[in-house]
């Protein structure tokens, strides 16, 4: 049995995953491209699910060529995407919208939270008032999103 882990980045432009042996040797790889929308200016925007498809497929594709199986895997690593938002629907595990890139600096004169909403406070698991957090878009989440996300709807 060869002692493997997965390393997934899903970066911005890229979502590739890497296979590494025992010996720190990468023995499998594939990535694939992100597909980005710019519906205004200032505004990026990805979609979560072909995200999901890039992560599923690259990790095939990667085990694949290291002649792996999932019980060959002693760790996964996963990075990227940290100050990018994604808001999905805890019932079904779907996205409710598209997915805001930290590149978008679109709202950044305003600060975050849930002013307009008619929900007072933060969102339950905190939202990121970082410089660099896509949380600050002016309209993101979507007023239903982040009405939703503080019932405890949507993670």
């Amino acid at each position: 049995m060869t002692k493997a882990v997965l390393a997934i980045d899903m970066g911005t432009t890229n979502v590739r995953s890497m296979i590494v042996g025992d010996d720190g040797r990468v023995i499998g790889w594939d990535v694939m491209g992100q597909k980005l929308d710019y519906p205004a200016p200032g505004l990026v925007e990805f979609d979560p699910e072909w995200m999901w498809h890039c992560v599923e497929q690259t990790r095939k594709n990667a085990m694949d060529e290291a002649r792996i199986s999932v019980d060959d895997l002693v760790a996964i690593g996963v990075t990227g995407q940290r100050s990018s938002i994604i808001v999905w629907d805890r019932a079904n595990g779907r996205s409710v919208a598209p997915g805001v890139s930290w590149q978008g600096p679109a709202g950044r004169p305003k600060g975050a939270g849930t002013s307009g909403t008619g929900i007072s406070g933060e969102c339950r698991g905190g939202c990121v008032k970082a410089g660099i957090s896509a949380r600050r878009h002016s309209r993101w989440p979507p007023a239903d999103g982040t009405r939703r996300a503080c019932l405890g709807e949507c993670g």
